[in-house]
């Protein structure tokens, strides 16, 4: 190990594969929709691996790296990062050939992806805990605070949940 001189992936193939089963079987049984975040290993080969089980669907961290990932065929990509409008031009490219699901988190984002995409995307509103507790926000939650027009432009509007970790670790 002493000759890398640059980051570089190093893993226990065995245990991988093992850990990668293992949550698709804990999100069967919990009737979940599985979407790993390929943040950490950014490897075609590993995400392959997932496919090998199953899964079809992905989150990343940028649409540079949902574009490294469509290229390889996946065609359900989440970016977890709120929009960069500045990313538009890749962000319609994207939208344009698989399908795209962006995580926004104001009204401004919504209002610019209105006027500047051009394929539909999903989009997520991104939501926190309060208190500690589940809390789920949809359209209805945002109605007063993004238009209409806007939400239909963008074709479709999700709500997201995110749960308090030990409602996860519960699973």
């Amino acid at each position: 190990m002493h000759t890398l001189d640059k980051p570089t992936l190093l893993l226990n193939t065995k245990k991988c594969r093992a850990n990668i089963e293992k949550m698709v079987q804990k999100a069967q049984r919990n009737n979940i929709a599985f979407r790993p975040h390929f943040k950490t290993h950014q490897s075609r080969e590993i995400g392959n691996w997932f496919r090998a089980y199953g899964i079809d669907r992905i989150t990343v961290s940028s649409p540079t790296m949902a574009n490294y990932f469509a290229a390889d065929g996946w065609n359900d990509i989440t970016v977890a990062f709120p929009v960069n409008i500045r990313e538009i031009a890749t962000i319609n490219a994207l939208a344009s050939t698989i399908q795209l699901n962006l995580l926004v988190e104001s009204v401004e984002t919504v209002e610019q992806l209105a006027q500047k995409l051009k394929a539909p995307v999903r989009v997520f509103i991104k939501a926190d805990t309060v208190y500690d507790q589940l809390v789920e926000h949809s359209a209805e939650g945002w109605g007063e605070l993004i238009p209409d027009a806007y939400l239909k432009k963008l074709s479709q509007e999700h709500g997201i949940v995110q749960a308090p970790v030990a409602f996860i670790e519960k699973i």
